[in-house]
Formats: C-alpha cells, sequence, structure tokens
C-alpha cells in the first residue's frame, strides 16, 4: 500500500481514488482511513479522494513524538504539496476538523479552495462564558479525569467516550461494553491517543473563522458530540460562504452512520 514520509521520517498510510478536482479526507480521532471508506466509492465518481491515517492511528507509522495537532497540520500540508495537489479542498471530522483549522491557522486559505467540518467546534473545551465546546459542558476537569483514565486503561476510556456519543453503545451490556473497547483501540497507539486527546483540547481557532478567504460547510448529526449551538455562532463568526447542513437518525460517527447522505452532501457543498 502506498505510503508518504513525512520530513520526520513519518509514514503515513494512503489511498488515492477518482480523477478531477483534489478533496483530501481526514479521520477523527482513534479511527483510520478506513472511517472513509463507504463515502469514497460515491464521492470518487466526481473527485480524486485522498484519504489517510493520521501518524499513530490505523497502519501508519508510530513515531516516538509528533503527537500535537499542530503537528498533524505540518503532515497535512507535506502531504498535500508532496501529493502535487492543487487548491484542494480539506473535510474532517472530529480531529480531523480540528487538523483542518490548525492548518488554516498555521498556513492560511491559499493553498485551498474551501474546507468541510464534520462535527467539531473551532474551540472544544467549554471554558468562561465560552458554552460551545464538548456536548454537556466539556471543561477542564472533565478533560484531566479523561486524561487519568487513559493513562490506566485506554481501553475503558474507549467505551466511556463511545457511551458519550452513540446512544446505542450506551445500552449495550457492561461485558460486551469491555471488550468492545479493546477492539476499538484497534491499531492505534496509546500514547498517541491521549497526547492528541490533550492536545485537541488545548486548542481554540475561533480567531481564524474572521479572515476565511474559502468557503466554509459545517455539517452537524442530530446527536452531536460538540454543542449544537454552535451553528448560530458560525453564521455570526465566518467571514467567507458558509453552508450548514444537518442530518438525522444519527450521532457523533455520522460518516459511518449516514456514508451515503454525507458523501452527497459533500458533492453538493464542494460543487
Amino acid at each position: 500500500m502506498p505510503r508518504f514520509i513525512t520530513s520526520d521520517g513519518t509514514g503515513l498510510d494512503y489511498r488515492v481514488n477518482g480523477h478531477g478536482r483534489p478533496v483530501v479526507l481526514l479521520h477523527g480521532w482513534g479511527h483510520s482511513l478506513e472511517a472513509y471508506n463507504e463515502i469514497v466509492p460515491e464521492l470518487c465518481r466526481h473527485y480524486r479522494c485522498i484519504s489517510y491515517s493520521h501518524r499513530g492511528h490505523g497502519q501508519s507509522d508510530v513515531p516516538s513524538g509528533g503527537y500535537t495537532v499542530s503537528q498533524l497540520a505540518e503532515d497535512l500540508h507535506e502531504l498535500i504539496d508532496g501529493l502535487h495537489l492543487e487548491r484542494p479542498v480539506l473535510v474532517g471530522h472530529s480531529m480531523g476538523g480540528c487538523t483542518v483549522y490548525e492548518y488554516i491557522s498555521k498556513y492560511g486559505c491559499s493553498g485551498i479552495s474551501g474546507f468541510v467540518i464534520l462535527d467539531m467546534s473551532p474551540k472544544p473545551m467549554c471554558e468562561g462564558s465560552w458554552n460551545l465546546g464538548g456536548a454537556g459542558g466539556y471543561c477542564v476537569e472533565d478533560l484531566n479525569r479523561d486524561l487519568a483514565l487513559m493513562a490506566q486503561d485506554p481501553s475503558q476510556f474507549m467505551v466511556r467516550m463511545w457511551d458519550r456519543i452513540l446512544p446505542a453503545f450506551s445500552r449495550l451490556p457492561a461485558d460486551v461494553k469491555d471488550y468492545a473497547g479493546t477492539i476499538l483501540m484497534g491499531n492505534n497507539s496509546p500514547f498517541a491517543l491521549m497526547s492528541l486527546w490533550h492536545s485537541i483540547n488545548m486548542l481554540d481557532h475561533r480567531d481564524i473563522l474572521g479572515h476565511l478567504t474559502v468557503p466554509m460547510g459545517y455539517f452537524i448529526p442530530e446527536t452531536p458530540m460538540f454543542a449544537p449551538g454552535i451553528e448560530g455562532y458560525l453564521r455570526s463568526a465566518v467571514s467567507s460562504p458558509l453552508t450548514i447542513r444537518h442530518f438525522s437518525g444519527c450521532s457523533h460517527v455520522f460518516p459511518t452512520e449516514k456514508p451515503l447522505e454525507v458523501a452527497q452532501a459533500l458533492a453538493e457543498v464542494i460543487g
């Protein structure tokens, strides 16, 4: 399988499907490029789709460091340059969306033609008057508790997280959840996951929204991981053309729950 080698020697597992305008698909925390397996066949009918696994995830390398969103944005920048992608559209789900925000913060909009965020607040942690981060008012105390659990038992953290974001999972028997927690870890590095969870929640990208020069899309599932009130904030804060789409009967993992609907909406928003 093809691998892209970053400047620090990390091999990123990636796939290219289709022809035409390039669209880079960035998966969320704890997932891999396979998160887009059911979206790519539809999307690649219209676009050249590039999907890849972040460092420490899936079949990509597990280096000793570099587990910050800033580094993920640098990896993305190098991938775009190394694969000679001309002004791609960036599509980021969850942590992938955070990576897109960080990419724009570091490199601006000149190298892309647009971007779509799938359920990711520009500031994931609730703090002070800001209550549009994680649903339920996710705050620094919650972060510290989660990091402690990840350090002690990563698979149990997976169980806790999926309890929060997927209603069907929360109804499973406890023994099934325990088994599922180990499976959900997959090939991902526990150290990478813990480090990136911290990095994601430390970031605040609200300042970039008023300086955007390319179209932005934002997709919201019926049961989002982030406060649904983010829609009103984005409409007032984003300087460029903004398209917001809602998806019924799904949760934060809606790219895998509603892949055909998401693919069709992406095609409509990308144009």
